[in-house]
């Protein structure tokens, strides 16, 4: 029998609130794996090449760095997971959605 670890997260916000700040896009994002070990080992091991706390997070935004970027897609490149995401662009929502209040339109995209 297969088993499958998932984890996912998600970026941006569920506001349409554009003019105080709301971003543009609504992103959820999942991974799913037969080897979670294996999968935390990969990063664990760029973690310790790259001289990064223990635990550091790669988070997009905080790979501003050309050659941990670079290394870092590298290394998920040799990692066994499967990858699936939702990108939301807001400002062209359908308007029956822009009617969904914040958390609606939340647990309508999850």
């Amino acid at each position: 029998m297969l088993t499958f670890t998932f984890a996912g997260d998600e970026a941006g916000d569920a506001s349409l609130n554009f003019k105080k700040g709301a971003s543009r896009y609504f992103v959820v994002a999942v991974v799913a794996t037969q080897d979670a070990d294996a999968l935390r080992s990969v990063m664990t091991g760029l973690r310790r090449s790259e001289n990064l706390v223990e635990n550091y997070e790669f988070h997009f935004n905080s790979l501003t760095s050309a050659r941990l970027r670079e290394r870092t897609l590298t290394a998920l490149q040799q990692a066994d997971f499967m990858a699936w995401a939702l990108i939301v662009d807001k400002s062209i929502m359908p308007v029956a959605l822009r009617d969904l209040s914040g958390m609606e339109f939340y647990l309508h995209c999850r």
